[in-house]
C-alpha cells in the first residue's frame, strides 16, 4: 500500500542564543500509522529543515534544495546564509504554483532554521512561496494548535536554547497526546554558534538528561 501523507507538529522557537528545532516522528496514511520519519533534514552543517506535508514531496524538496545549497557553496566559495537557503526554497516553492511543471514535488511547508555570521534565524516556507521571518515562534502540521497552545503560554523574551529545548518537548508532547496523526517520539535540535546538533530524542519531557 502506498503511504501518501503524513500528519505532522514541526515548531521552531528562536532564542536568544540560538535556534530550536522539534519534531515528532509518526508518518500516517489517511487514519493508518504508516511508520516513522524523520522531519529534521539537515541541508547544510549549519541549516536544517522541518518538514510537513507529503512524504515523497517533503524528502524530494529536501534533497533538491541539499544538492542546490551544496552546488551554489562550491560556486561562491563560502557557506551559505540562513537567509539564502530560506528565500532559495521559497523561489522552489513558488515556482510550484506558477509553473507546475517545474518542481511538482515541492507541495509541502518548511522551517528552515540555522546559525550562521548574523546569528540565529529561523524562516517559515510555505507551499505558495511565500517567506515569513520569525522572531519568536511558529508552529506547523496537524498538531500545531495544541503545541502552539503551550508555546504561548509559556514562552517569554529572550529565552534560552536549554530552556527552549525544554519548551519544545513539552509543546510537541502535548500535540502527541492529542493528535492521532503526531507520534512515535519527539526529536529537538540546537543550532548555535558552536554548531549545530541533536539534543533530545525521546518520548516525553521526564527523558530529558
Amino acid at each position: 500500500m502506498e503511504q501518501m501523507k503524513t500528519g505532522t507538529t514541526i515548531l521552531g522557537i528562536k532564542c536568544k542564543d540560538g535556534v530550536i528545532l522539534a519534531s515528532d516522528y509518526r508518518m500516517t496514511m489517511g487514519y493508518l500509522r504508516a511508520g516513522k520519519m524523520k522531519k529534521i533534514i539537515p541541508l547544510t552543517d549549519k541549516i536544517s529543515a522541518a518538514v510537513a506535508g507529503s512524504v515523497s514531496e517533503a524528502q524530494q524538496s529536501t534533497r533538491y534544495l541539499q544538492a542546490e545549497l551544496r552546488l551554489n557553496q562550491l560556486k561562491l566559495k563560502r557557506e551559505m546564509q540562513v537567509r539564502e537557503a530560506a528565500n532559495f526554497a521559497c523561489s522552489m516553492l513558488y515556482s510550484n504554483i506558477k509553473y507546475p511543471t517545474s518542481y511538482n514535488f515541492m507541495y509541502c511547508a518548511l522551517l528552515i532554521a540555522g546559525y550562521d555570521l548574523h546569528g540565529g534565524h529561523l524562516f517559515a516556507a510555505q507551499p505558495d512561496g511565500s517567506i515569513q521571518e520569525c522572531d519568536d515562534y511558529i508552529c506547523d502540521g496537524s498538531g500545531m494548535e495544541f503545541a502552539l497552545s503551550i508555546i504561548e503560554a509559556e514562552w517569554k523574551k529572550d529565552i534560552t536554547c536549554a530552556e527552549a529545548k525544554h519548551l519544545a518537548i513539552k509543546a510537541v508532547n502535548a500535540a502527541i497526546s492529542r493528535d492521532i496523526a503526531s507520534g512515535d517520539a519527539i526529536s529537538v535540535f540546537q543550532f548555535t554558534k558552536d554548531g549545530t546538533k541533536e539534543v533530545f530524542y525521546g518520548q516525553n519531557d521526564l527523558e530529558v538528561k
